[in-house]
């Protein structure tokens, strides 16, 4: 609870700020418009939060330290988002090697929890009586942390200049900045053959690591 409660203040804080700064660029239409977007999407991102706390099953809503192994945080990941796959005909599969597990979390498990979750409903719109999603966790020979997320869903929607969440799902830019404020890239790739996505995610290890020894 605790750690939910510090993530709802900062979105909180967050919303504030962006709020105010649109307030001073009402002069220039694109600058107030960009920032009244990412108060809408930090307010999307404390909905969720609080609808999985309201949920009867949220005992398995997952909240991420980020000191956490990252296999811890998968473990628990694949557990919050669960009964949600089954619902809907999605099974789910996971691989991280160990190096990968042993790594801190950081910021990476809400940016986690919206791909899984983004893949389970993408399958949900294929139309097919079953789905699947795979989570893939490595570190390369560069020393990278490589994240894929891959699903047999439609395949990408395209992202749109504009407040609304569209993408693959509600989150995608704010996962995007997240990753990006790591110095890493993530991107939403079409399967190469067939239907489907790939949510894709680069980041150095290095970063993650010095993000863990700076943060709360």
């Amino acid at each position: 609870m605790r750690e939910i409660a510090h993530e709802l203040n900062s979105l909180l804080d967050g919303i504030g700020r962006c709020v105010q700064l649109a307030r001073t660029h009402l002069g220039r239409p694109d600058d107030a418009e960009h920032k009244l977007a990412l108060a809408g999407e930090s307010i999307d991102r404390m909905k969720t939060l609080l609808e999985g706390l309201m949920r009867p099953e949220s005992a398995g809503f997952a909240v991420f330290a980020e000191r956490q192994p990252l296999g811890e945080t998968v473990t628990a990941l694949i557990r919050s988002v669960q009964a949600e796959a089954e619902s809907t005909g999605v099974t789910i599969d996971r691989e991280i090697l160990p190096e990968a597990a042993a790594l801190p979390t950081g910021p990476l498990g809400t940016v986690l929890q919206n791909g899984l979750r983004n893949a389970i409903q993408a399958c949900a719109r294929g139309g097919r009586s079953r789905g699947h999603v795979e989570l893939s966790i490595c570190t390369s020979p560069r020393g990278e942390l490589i994240i894929l997320i891959a699903d047999t869903g439609p395949g990408p929607l395209p992202e749109q200049p504009d407040p609304e969440p569209h993408g693959h799902g509600i989150g995608l830019k704010l996962s995007r900045r997240i990753v990006e404020s790591l110095g890493g890239h993530l991107e939403l790739l079409q399967v190469p053959f067939g239907s489907g996505a790939v949510l894709k995610i680069h980041i150095a290890v290095r970063a993650l690591l010095e993000h863990a020894e700076i943060g709360p």
